[in-house]
């Protein structure tokens, strides 16, 4: 696929971003995932603990995405909300153009049940 034709496929490009994201986030549920389009500004992301970081062809070509997994960060976006450029799972709070990412703690299944003491 041509670079431009990457850019005009965006249906299918956010198909790809959100099964990328869905998919990481089932491998990794302790863990943040952020998948963003390159050629985004990264000076814009400041991540730690960081497990993995690849990058992932768009199928046909044409562009490509880095994947990282990581402990906690953070990420000033620009553009828009969508799928396109960029998705992130785990704890993660989006506060204007801002997105803070705090460490996945495990839910416990040790954990007592919810009893009424009256």
């Amino acid at each position: 696929m041509h670079r431009a034709a990457f850019h005009c496929d965006k249906h299918g490009r956010s198909a790809f971003v959100q099964a990328l994201i869905d998919q990481l986030d089932r491998q990794h549920p302790y863990l943040n995932a952020l998948v963003l389009r390159d050629g985004y500004r990264r000076d814009l992301v400041r991540l730690e603990d960081i497990t993995d970081h690849r990058c992932v062809e768009y199928p046909g070509g044409g562009g490509r995405y880095h994947v990282w997994i990581f402990g906690k960060g953070r990420l000033i976006r620009h553009g828009d909300q969508g799928w396109l450029n960029w998705a992130c799972s785990g704890n993660h709070i989006i506060s204007d153009d801002t997105v803070v990412f705090r460490e996945v703690l495990p839910v416990s299944t040790h954990a007592s049940p919810v009893v009424d003491l009256q």
